[in-house]
């Protein structure tokens, strides 16, 4: 028996390490592999050492056929909108009412980016708002970094205040069996709270930072695929808006958002390719479709982890006498914590799967989610949605921002993610 433990444990450590890893390599791209390629190799790795079974892979990949459907169609919608120009309109308004101030800008850039979470998701908002955002920035010759920083903390932060704002919290609700209403009644205000200290922290820096004297140069001539007829670009728009209902509703009902979100990139995709008159390159060199095995890999090694081992054991610690505060407060800020060390998506198996153990998930799902959403504020690697940011200004010839979101993390971190943590605990 103890040996038999020792080895679950062994192989649970190993599995964490394969989750740090991918992470690493994500960040640091090894031979140039794109991060499908690193998530790929650590699910080959811990198959052949026999840590993940043929049926644990199969039964992870049935699993995740909604988030791949969810993911598959935010990357259509995200290529549509590219191509169509749509962000890049919504960004020239934005810009008028910047009126060249690079702080305003900065803090207009923050805040579309919280609504863009809150309407569709923090993924959503990477990929089919930042592109537009780097672009435009480039474009008035302003330090992408900044922009690129504000846009990570704010997409974590603002997950928080819906359901549909962050697929982690899909899978803590269903393995909690809490309602989305109990959600929006626990974490919707705290989260609201949240995203407002985070902007006037943002407003703050951006006060602060030193920008380029010379003048902002005015707007170059428009890009090809910036400049679509109004009827496909409302068309776009109409089909988002339809989309952030169905998928408001659709979480509310507890029902999967993969269909809908692939049904709208579908129809996207379509309508944009009627206007190319079936050219296709736009849609194959204008997404990242190794945003797909990426979280496959992260979804089978999951599956590995059965929260029996060392993580799983101090869960079941903390989670004595869980009604209280202090106990909420504690595993809320140990999700945190394994959030920013590993992934959310790990984080939240382990939590789940110890607090489910010990029966105290219900009673405690959402110190987790909110750990779960705002951990990644205190690392690079803690979200996808972070990996695909630094993905997206990789695309754009920028270099990715690790070092110095490790600097702003110092702060925004704890600003973000404590303050909001604790009202969450003491709400419970």
């Amino acid at each position: 028996m103890v040996d038999i433990l020792y080895r679950i444990m062994v192989s649970d450590v190993i599995l964490l390490g394969l989750f740090l890893a991918t992470a690493c390599g994500i960040m640091v791209r090894p031979f140039g592999l794109g991060p499908g390629w690193v998530a790929t190799g650590a699910v080959f790795l811990a198959t052949a050492a026999g840590l993940v079974t043929p049926p644990e892979v199969v039964a992870a990949v049935g699993r995740t056929g909604d988030v791949l459907l969810f993911f598959a169609g935010l990357l259509l919608l995200a290529a549509s909108a590219a191509r169509a120009g749509l962000f890049g309109l919504l960004l020239r308004l934005v810009d008028s009412w910047a009126g060249g101030s690079p702080r305003r800008l900065l803090v207009a850039v923050a805040v579309g980016t919280a609504l863009v979470t809150v309407a569709l998701s923090n993924d959503a908002a990477v990929l089919l708002f930042a592109p537009a955002v780097l672009r435009l920035v480039r474009g008035r010759r302003l330090p992408p970094g900044r922009f690129i920083l504000a846009m990570a903390f704010m997409a974590n932060s603002a997950s928080l205040v819906l359901p549909m704002g962050n697929p982690v919290n899909l899978l803590i609700l269903d393995r909690a069996g809490v309602s989305a209403a109990g959600y929006v009644a626990a974490l919707s205000l705290p989260a609201l709270a949240g995203v407002a200290l985070l902007l006037a922290l943002l407003a703050l820096v951006a006060g602060r930072a030193r920008w380029p004297a010379t003048p902002v140069p005015p707007p170059g001539p428009a890009e090809p695929a910036d400049s679509p007829d109004r009827r496909l670009v409302a068309a776009l728009a109409l089909i988002l808006v339809a989309l952030a209902v169905v998928d408001a509703a659709a979480a509310l009902r507890g029902a999967p958002l993969g269909p809908p979100t692939a049904t709208a990139g579908a129809v996207a995709a379509v309508a944009v390719l009627v206007r190319e008159r079936g050219r296709l390159a736009w849609l194959r060199d204008g997404a990242m479709w190794s945003l797909l095995p990426l979280i496959l890999g992260l979804s089978v090694l999951a599956a590995g982890l059965g929260g029996r081992g060392p993580v799983g054991a101090v869960v079941l610690h903390l989670s004595d006498h869980a009604t209280t505060a202090a106990q909420a407060t504690v595993v809320g800020m140990a999700t945190a914590g394994l959030a920013a060390l590993l992934n959310n998506l790990p984080a939240a198996v382990l939590m789940t799967t110890g607090l489910q153990a010990a029966h105290h998930l219900h009673q405690l799902a959402m110190p987790v989610i909110a750990g779960a959403d705002l951990g990644p504020n205190l690392a690079p690697m803690g979200s996808l949605s972070t990996l695909l940011l630094f993905g997206v200004a990789r695309r754009q010839g920028l270099a990715p921002q690790w070092r110095r979101f490790w600097r702003w993390a110092l702060v925004a971190g704890p600003v973000s993610a404590v303050p909001v943590l604790l009202l969450v605990a003491h709400g419970h």
